[in-house]
């Protein structure tokens, strides 16, 4: 959101100092720019439905791998697990595959935020369905190919994760112009034109990114995360990390079983006409993740429509045996998927729509005591997002805003956060006016010699604690974040040094200690 509000105050150039791609900046700049608005729902709504046309988009794709179709060529071998395509959204592949990303913890966080993970997910499978397309035998096949990699570019102006689905979508095209019989001046005209808008996409924001003097920074970075330096470099065992986030963005016992269920699943993908391409989009990230990346964190994300695919075509071969003169087992198998359905959705709304206690950040006090998992009472060391957050800035701003608090501030939670509420407001590390204290997170202090002025409440609980300088008269006071945060909502976003909060540069508004 810094970076978008750089981008509406005509800082182009603040897109170059970020380590990734500019997508998440650019979606939720149009708002600021359009109306100066920066309202939660707002700009994570395109983030939000990126993640629901994921979901959409894996019905197409199962029925595009499972199904037979008149645009398949007939050297294509039948699919045993093949149903007719018009009861596909009912078909056993389709309904599993779409409720395992429904209902994954990796996908349902991401889909919550101002992040470019739904986009690169909904960017990589449009582009295996373009390719698939291309390869199935589709007409007009440079339609397909232009539009793969015109989707790959925005999927990797997102974040290189995209990448990931690369070596499918070569394959798949190689594996296309070779059944299609195409000869060297085929190649050439079939992939100038994909190559030519693929190449301009991507060329528009990284070649003056690769150029510039924060990419050194970046490469840095990106170096340490894959393995430069300390880690020694590959093969790592990234196994254990995966298996422990999964077992926090997922309910925990269900965790082992889809671990199972996809390692039976793969067994049967040799009867699908798409296993090699379909392996590949799995095994890509999940390999790379999993032993060449030093510190892939919840990167894994990448192999999971692939996974709920595979899982799906396991789940329909499973049922088309049981269909076969065992009614009783069909009852189990139902009753069993009703069951998993309601353990999963209770676990994300432990996770996702509990916002006191926050389960992430009061780990492990908000657990249910009969809910465990191998990592014990201490978080992975990983990245967590799209879990609730209510520190009650909005209304320690509109406080500013009212002149009830003036002065320099500083707090215990980093200078982003702050800085997109506080805004204006000088922030200094030596003798500020005020501290805000945050009491949601692990660290707090009572800053000596400073006085609890008041608190803001989210709720029943007490969210944010702030304390001043200046000696205070009477008892603390209570702020209602309800009462203010719509005030907050309703003024635009002025023009503040977004900039400089993103670099911490400091303010000389700042008094000396």
């Amino acid at each position: 959101m810094l970076l978008a509000a750089g981008v509406a105050q005509g800082d182009d150039g603040i897109l170059l100092t970020h380590t990734k791609g500019p997508v998440e900046a650019l979606l939720p700049s149009g708002p600021l720019i359009l109306a100066g608005s920066g309202v939660e729902w707002v700009a994570r709504l395109p983030f939000a439905l990126a993640g629901v046309g994921l979901l959409l988009g894996v019905v197409v794709l199962a029925r595009e791998l499972f199904s037979t179709s008149s645009q398949r060529p007939a050297s294509e071998p039948y699919s045993p697990l093949a149903p007719h395509p018009s009861s596909f959204i009912l078909h056993p592949s389709s309904l599993v595959a779409v409720a395992l990303l429904a209902t994954d913890g990796f996908a349902l966080g991401f889909s919550r935020i101002v992040q470019y993970q739904s986009v690169v997910l909904l960017m990589s499978a449009g582009a295996f369905w373009a390719c698939w397309r291309f390869y199935a035998g589709a007409e007009r096949p440079m339609r397909h190919l232009v539009s793969a990699a015109a989707l790959l570019a925005v999927g990797l102006l997102a974040h290189y994760d995209a990448a990931m689905v690369a070596p499918t979508l070569a394959w798949l095209v190689v594996a296309g112009g070779r059944r299609r019989g195409w000869g060297w001046r085929e190649w050439l005209l079939g992939l100038g034109a994909p190559a030519l808008a693929g190449g301009l996409l991507l060329a528009s924001f990284y070649l003056p990114y690769v150029t510039s003097a924060s990419f050194a920074a970046t490469a840095e970075y990106l170096a340490g995360r894959a393995g430069e330096g300390d880690a020694g470099g590959p093969p790592f065992n990234n196994l254990p990390l995966y298996f422990n986030i999964m077992s926090f963005y997922n309910a925990p016992p269900l965790v082992p079983i889809l671990a199972l269920a996809l390692a039976g699943s793969l067994l049967l993908l040799p009867l699908a006409p798409g296993a090699i391409p379909l392996a590949l989009w799995f095994g890509v990230p999940f390999l790379a993740e999993s032993f060449l990346i030093a510190e892939p964190r919840t990167h894994f994300y990448s192999a999971h429509p692939a996974a709920a695919l595979i899982i799906g075509l396991g789940a329909a071969w499973l049922v088309g045996r049981v269909k076969r003169g065992q009614p009783s087992l069909q009852i189990l198998l139902y009753a069993g998927g009703v069951l998993w359905l309601a353990a999963s959705l209770g676990y994300a709304q432990l996770l996702y729509l509990r916002q006191i206690p926050e389960y992430q950040r009061a780990f492990p006090a908000a657990r249910p005591s009969w809910l465990r998992a191998g990592y014990g009472d201490r978080l992975p060391e990983a990245g967590y997002f799209g879990f609730p957050h209510t520190d009650g800035w909005k209304a320690a701003a509109e406080l500013y805003r009212a002149g009830v608090i003036t002065g320099s501030y500083d707090t215990n939670q980093n200078r982003w956060l702050a800085g997109w509420y506080m805004r204006q407001m000088p922030r200094c590390a030596e003798r500020p006016d005020y501290y805000l204290i945050a009491t949601s997170e692990a660290t707090r202090y009572f800053p000596p010699g400073y006085s609890l002025l008041g608190e803001v409440t989210v709720g029943p609980a007490r969210a944010l604690a702030i304390y001043s300088r200046a000696p205070v008269a009477g008892p603390p006071l209570l702020f209602a974040a309800e009462d203010l945060a719509a005030a907050f909502d309703a003024r635009p976003a002025q023009p503040f040094p977004a900039a400089a909060i993103l670099a911490d540069v400091p303010r000389a508004e700042c008094p000396l200690p």
